[in-house]
């Protein structure tokens, strides 16, 4: 009886791996599933500041691309706000999460308070026009969070902080903000160039949804040059833009706490549904955002009890 259920079970993940395959595949994913998404920013691109537009040249040729908080909003109060917010703030360990190594500011699914800076910058007008060019779609905010990593001194690497490529879609847009001085010791983010669908390194190590991809280091090193390897070290403040369906890990902060938020969004054909909630007066609060800030609070939100993925 238990070699029948090991042979049912083989095949029900080898019908997954297919379903996925086809499922994610260019041809479907981006030409099919996202055809209306595509055709809003078609029809309604965004404006893009001569900032923007280098981040998305940047992205399109290597998966990712570095400016800084004051370039992207100059002029702006938003940069300040969000450093004054942590400063008044402590962050927490979450009990349910099962990354030890993290403090969070707020519940991994929170409500949506549109007093926080960090959600206003993941729907400001500027930031948007960015993602959803890259994108070449409408897009939906399924994340935003800010923690505190802590040192993990001489322990190896866990979960995140492993080689991986998020496995989810073709093209995954995340937006990492350093809150404080980030050195070789205070886990930096580390991406393998043009790494990304259609690229260079596109096809190693390809995603293998719905499970992932985590190669060993060594065998990273060994299939893509070291200088297409890069760890992004910088000063509070700086902010990287990443498709992270490309190779990558989080910080191994080994020696020095970081503080980072990130941002993600998907294509609107991502099924997991977004990791936050809306409140009652959501809709109302909504009504003079941008038709793309809206639209990319129109997903599916994740149910009271659901566990968010990759909590």
């Amino acid at each position: 009886m238990s070699a029948i259920r090991a042979v049912a079970g083989n095949a029900k993940r080898q019908l997954l791996h297919v379903f996925f395959a086809v499922r994610n595949s260019w041809a479907v994913w981006y030409h099919v599933l996202n055809r209306g998404p595509r055709m809003r920013q078609k029809n309604q691109p965004m404006a893009l500041t001569p900032e923007g537009r280098r981040i998305v040249d940047e992205l399109q040729r290597n998966g990712i691309a570095i400016t800084t908080l004051e370039a992207l909003l100059s002029n702006d109060p938003l940069p300040s706000l969000m450093m004054t917010w942590i400063s008044d703030r402590s962050p927490v360990e979450n009990t349910a999460s099962k990354k030890k190594f993290l403090r969070e500011y707020w519940p991994l699914v929170p409500t949506l308070d549109f007093s926080n800076p960090f959600l206003r910058f993941a729907l400001h007008n500027d930031i948007l026009g960015i993602v959803n060019a890259y994108m070449g779609m409408w897009s939906r905010l399924t994340q935003y969070d800010l923690r505190k990593t802590l040192p993990v001194m001489d322990k190896g690497p866990v979960q995140s902080q492993r080689w991986h490529r998020d496995p989810e879609e073709k093209r995954i847009l995340k937006i990492f903000v350093y809150l404080n001085d980030v050195d070789s010791d205070a886990g930096p983010f580390t991406f393998a160039r043009k790494s990304t669908h259609g690229n260079t390194h596109g096809k190693v190590f390809p995603q293998r949804p719905p499970e992932g991809c985590y190669p060993a280091e060594e065998d990273v090193r060994k299939a893509i040059p070291a200088s297409d390897i890069q760890s992004f070290t910088g000063r509070a403040g700086t902010v990287i833009f990443c498709d992270t369906s490309g190779l990558h890990f989080g910080g191994r902060a080994t020696m020095k706490e970081r503080i980072m938020s990130t941002t993600a969004y998907n294509s609107p054909a991502y099924t997991e549904g977004a990791r936050y909630r809306w409140s009652d007066s959501t809709s109302e609060d909504t009504k003079s955002f941008s038709p793309q800030a809206q639209f990319a609070l129109s997903g599916k939100q994740l149910q009271a009890g659901t566990n968010p993925m990759h909590a």
